[in-house]
Parts: C-alpha cells; structure tokens; sequence
C-alpha cells in the first residue's frame, strides 16, 4: 500500500505517479542510483527514460519507502513463480 505519493526533485520524469492509501502489486524490486530499493508496479508502468549514469535506458520506478507491506492475508498475495507480492 502507497503511504508517500509526495512528488519530488525527478517526478516529472514520471508520466504515471502513484496514489496515497492505493494497493500495488510489485513486478519487481531494483537497485537504484542512491543505494536505495526502488520498485516498478504492475498497474503502472511508465516509458523507458535515458539514464546517463548508466549509459542506458530503464523504467523509472518508485522508492521502496513509499509502500508498507500489508499483514492482511486477504491482501497479501505471494506468486512464487514470479515472485510477485502486494505491497501496502
């Protein structure tokens, strides 16, 4: 579930941005540029943007930080063939 979604420095680069209170299911958990966990969602996904840290282009995605996981069983859904789960 979405507990932050305060835009910042870097958000207009974001042509979707999350919603406070909303339950995302993640697709993945990156690394990111500042040694934090950023994650990409699958009910948002935003185009491929140049990165020239990386010499390359990547998704843009939101800061592990911005999410708590949810301890509700009804909301919790792990797939172990994909490794997807739903955060809060």
């Amino acid at each position: 579930m979405c507990i932050d979604a305060t835009r910042g420095p870097g958000s207009e680069l974001f042509d979707h941005w999350v919603e406070e209170g909303e339950i995302y299911t993640v697709r993945r958990i990156e690394g990111s540029l500042t040694g934090d966990k950023r994650v990409l969602l699958k009910e948002i996904k935003n185009p491929k943007i140049f990165v020239t840290a990386l010499q390359g282009y990547a998704e843009p995605g939101f800061s592990l930080k911005r999410f708590i996981e949810l301890e509700d069983d009804h909301h919790i859904h792990e797939h172990t063939s994909n490794h997807d789960a739903v955060l809060s």
